[in-house]
C-alpha cells in the first residue's frame, strides 16, 4: 500500500504546471555582429558654413565665409561593393585679403565608387561582400570664375574629388570635399541626411533563462536579423524592422522566426574623434555607438520580447537583453520540464500521507 500511494503522489506532482497558452517568462542576454551591410541609399542636402572650422579653399585662396553663398546635394546608392551617384554644389563669395575680388564654383561629381569605413565581414579583406562609404569618389566637371574689377575670367575643372558622407559625423557636424590635388578644399555642415537601409544581416547569439526561480531552465542558441531602416543622421535617429530568427536553440523548443520593430538612437557618450585617421581636420570625423530597443515576437512557440541593446563604438556590433515570454501552443514547450510551483504543489499536501505511511510500514516491522 505504501508503494501504491507513493506512485500516486508522485504522479500528481509531475502533472504539467503549464497548460496550453500558459505564458513561461524568458530572461535573455543578447549579442551580435553586422555580417552583411546590404545596401543603402544616401540623401544629403543643406549645406553651410557656419562652424567655427568651416570654410573652403581655391587654388590657395581662402573664402570669406561672410560673402559666401553654397548649396550641395548628394544622391547615392551602395550595393554589395559598388556605389554609384550624383553630387552637386555651387559656392560663391569672395577671398580673404583679396578685396575687389569674386569667384563662383560649382557643378556635378558623378559617383563611381568609394573608399569604405567599413568592409562586411568585419575584418575581410579578399572575401568581402559588402560595405559602408566614408567617403564616395568620382571626377568633377565644374567651372570656376573669377572676377577682379568687373573682368570675369572663366575655367572649365574636372578634378577628381573625395566626398566625406555625413555617416562619418552626425548630427550635422562639419564634413571635407576635397580634390586629389588639394587645390579645392570644403569644410562645411549639413542641414539634412539620411540613409535607407536594405538587408542589413546581423547574427549572434543569446544565453538565458526559461521559467522562474527556484527551478528554471536555462537556455542558449543562434539568432540572426535580417533589417530594413531608416536613419535621420541629423537628428541621430533610427526607424527599424526586420526578420528575426532563433536557431540551434537548447531547448529546441524555442527554435522559431518572426518579426522585429524598434527605434535607436546615436549617443554622444563615448563618441571617439577619427579624424586623424580620416580628413586629417580635427573635428570633421566622429566614431559614435548606437542604443536601440524595441520589440520581437516568434511563431511556434510564440515568444514576445521587449529588448534593449548597446551598440560598440563604432556601431559594428552590440550586447543587451531581452524579457518577455515563451507561450506554447499546446502541451507544453519541448525539451522544458514542467516542474512549475503547480507540480510540486501536489507533493507538498501529500507530504504528511507520506510520512504517515512510513510511520505505519516502520511499526508492522517490529
Amino acid at each position: 500500500m505504501g508503494t501504491l500511494a507513493l506512485s500516486l503522489i508522485l504522479m500528481l506532482a509531475l502533472v504539467p504546471a503549464a497548460h496550453a497558452g500558459s505564458p513561461v517568462p524568458l530572461s535573455l542576454n543578447l549579442t551580435g555582429t553586422i555580417e552583411n551591410a546590404g545596401s543603402q541609399q544616401y540623401s544629403q542636402s543643406g549645406g553651410g558654413f557656419s562652424c567655427a572650422i568651416c570654410g573652403a579653399e581655391i587654388d590657395g585662396y581662402y573664402l570669406d565665409p561672410t560673402t559666401a553663398s553654397f548649396t550641395e546635394s548628394v544622391s547615392a546608392s551602395t550595393s554589395g561593393l559598388a556605389t554609384t551617384g550624383t553630387a552637386t554644389f555651387s559656392l560663391s563669395g569672395g577671398f580673404l585679403g583679396v578685396p575687389g575680388t569674386t569667384f563662383s564654383l560649382g557643378g556635378t561629381i558623378p559617383i563611381s565608387s568609394d573608399l569604405p569605413a567599413e568592409p562586411f565581414p568585419v575584418g575581410c579583406t579578399t572575401t568581402c561582400t559588402s560595405e559602408v562609404p566614408a567617403f564616395f569618389l568620382g571626377t568633377g566637371s565644374l567651372d570656376l570664375t573669377v572676377t577682379t574689377g568687373g573682368s570675369p575670367v572663366e575655367s572649365s575643372l574636372t578634378p577628381a574629388m573625395a566626398l566625406e558622407s555625413a555617416f562619418l559625423n552626425p548630427f550635422g557636424g562639419p564634413i571635407v570635399w576635397a580634390s586629389d590635388d588639394g587645390s579645392i578644399v570644403l569644410v562645411f555642415t549639413y542641414a539634412a541626411a539620411t540613409i535607407d537601409w536594405t538587408g542589413v544581416q546581423v547574427a549572434g547569439s543569446f544565453t538565458g533563462t526559461l521559467g522562474t526561480t527556484p527551478l528554471p531552465t536555462p537556455v542558449s542558441g543562434l539568432v540572426s536579423q535580417t533589417t530594413s531602416a531608416h536613419e535621420d543622421l541629423f537628428a541621430g535617429t533610427e526607424i527599424e524592422s526586420g526578420t528575426i530568427e532563433f536557431t540551434d536553440a537548447s531547448p529546441v523548443g524555442l527554435d522559431g522566426i518572426g518579426t522585429y520593430s524598434g527605434s535607436s538612437t546615436i549617443p554622444t557618450a563615448g563618441s571617439v574623434d577619427c579624424s586623424l585617421e580620416t580628413t586629417g581636420i580635427p573635428g570633421t570625423c566622429t566614431e559614435t555607438g548606437f542604443s536601440s530597443s524595441g520589440t520581437i515576437s516568434l511563431d511556434g512557440v510564440a515568444i514576445s520580447l521587449g529588448y534593449s541593446l548597446a551598440w560598440f563604438v563604432p556601431a559594428l556590433g552590440f550586447t543587451g537583453t531581452a524579457t518577455g515570454t515563451a507561450t506554447p501552443s499546446s502541451g507544453g514547450i519541448p525539451g522544458v520540464p514542467q516542474f512549475g510551483a503547480a507540480g510540486l504543489l501536489p507533493l507538498l499536501l501529500a507530504l504528511p500521507l507520506l510520512l504517515l505511511l512510513r510511520s505505519r510500514k516502520a511499526l508492522l516491522q517490529r
